[in-house]
């Protein structure tokens, strides 16, 4: 059996499951947010000298001994926490709905880790590498001989003039993942914009330490998709689109 761990919308799940059903392939999946459902019940302990890991969803427990591959797609949405946290009648200050989520989420995702690590079965994918660290990928990259782009982080202003000088166009994002934004029902996502010599006039001579890479200007796309051994990849023509020229 397989064990396809997500969240409750995802789309890319749903066609894997897809392709499983039409393989006759038996499976399981579980959401993160299977635990916000009064019917699902997740039991962890310690008692009289056994170990507890019991794992109901939909009134029915999960034949953790039948597991033989895990997939590890998605964790939580955290939506109900959201709205838990944040409602639109709450005594709780701005900064005091931070705090709660922040401590609620980084509980979900100790006792995520814990159950993935006593988990039993075949991983197709670690947990602890779900969450991209660019430094880290642009180490592996640099490690095979593949070519990547000048990148520094820094904090200082004078740094970030002297690395834009060199290499004329520089691009900035996130070390390591983007998150959204939802200001007055409206998302705003983080992106890839580009640096010039003219955007440092706005640039404090100290910030908060940031990733720089020499931008490329490229033909198309590449995206690679490794699995058990073998690489997938395709062609995409993102620099059709002024929107995703910068990435």
């Amino acid at each position: 059996m397989i064990l396809v761990l997500s969240t409750l919308y995802d789309s890319s799940t749903r066609k894997l499951i897809y392709w499983l059903e039409a393989n006759g392939v038996a499976y399981r999946r579980l959401n993160g947010e299977d635990f916000d459902e009064s019917l699902n019940a997740l039991t962890i302990g310690y008692e009289d000298g056994i170990d507890q890991l019991n794992i109901i969803v939909d009134g029915e427990e999960l034949p953790l001994n039948e597991i033989k591959l895990i997939l590890d797609r998605r964790t939580h949405s955290f939506t109900q926490i959201k709205d838990q946290v944040y409602p639109e009648q709450s005594s709780l200050k701005g900064w005091q709905s931070s705090v709660l989520y922040s401590f609620l989420t980084g509980e979900f995702f100790g006792l995520s880790d814990y159950v993935s690590a006593k988990l039993k079965g075949r991983w197709l994918d670690q947990p602890q590498h779900t969450s991209l660290n660019k430094l880290s990928g642009l180490d592996a990259a640099r490690a095979v001989g593949l070519k990547v782009p000048a990148t520094i982080v820094t904090n200082k202003r004078h740094r970030l003039q002297s690395f834009v000088e060199r290499y004329g166009t520089v691009i900035t994002k996130p070390v390591a993942e983007v998150f959204g934004v939802e200001i007055n029902q409206d998302m705003y996502m983080l992106y890839t914009p580009i640096l010039t010599l003219e955007d440092l006039t706005t640039v404090p001579e100290s910030f908060f330490p940031s990733l720089f890479q020499q931008c490329i200007e490229k033909t198309y796309e590449i995206r690679s998709f490794y699995l058990a051994g073998e690489f997938y990849s395709m062609a995409i023509f993102s620099q059709l689109d002024d929107s995703t020229q910068a990435d």
